[in-house]
């Protein structure tokens, strides 16, 4: 069966959240995985999805011109799906949701497409310099 990180993630870091200062993304992807792994679980559900789409985000930036029309839709969707109460535990529509559009993702991206995009494991994207910006 293939791996279903986006579904274990949301159900895997639902539960109790202990307060801890937000955590910003450049900050978060440096750390080492037990260090992200004991972070997510204590950050709060807003904190946890905006890492997480910046994360989708910076990869997307980084892939865009090598994706289809299709792809990119259904990036989209993935992107849409993080929301921070999914990360307090999914309702069974939620759930089945979770698994279908995995499943849709992994037939048009390739597994290291999806960990590097949308999983804790992803390694560090650092932000792409404005364009515009000389300096």
């Amino acid at each position: 069966m293939k791996t279903l990180s986006l579904l274990v993630a949301l159900v895997m870091s639902s539960g109790l959240c202990f307060a801890q200062d937000a955590v910003g993304y450049d900050e978060f992807a440096q750390l080492s995985m037990e260090e992200r792994i004991q972070v997510f679980n204590e950050i709060d559900l807003e904190n946890r999805a905006a890492i997480v789409r910046e994360q989708a985000q910076r990869w997307l930036a980084r892939n865009r011109a090598r994706l289809s029309e299709e792809q990119v839709a259904l990036y989209g969707e993935m992107l849409d799906f993080i929301e921070p109460a999914k990360y307090d535990g999914l309702s069974p529509e939620e759930e089945r949701a979770a698994i279908d559009l995995t499943e849709s993702f992994l037939t048009l991206f390739s597994l290291e497409d999806y960990r590097d995009a949308f999983t804790n494991e992803a390694p560090y994207i650092p932000p792409i310099a404005d364009e515009e910006d000389p300096d």
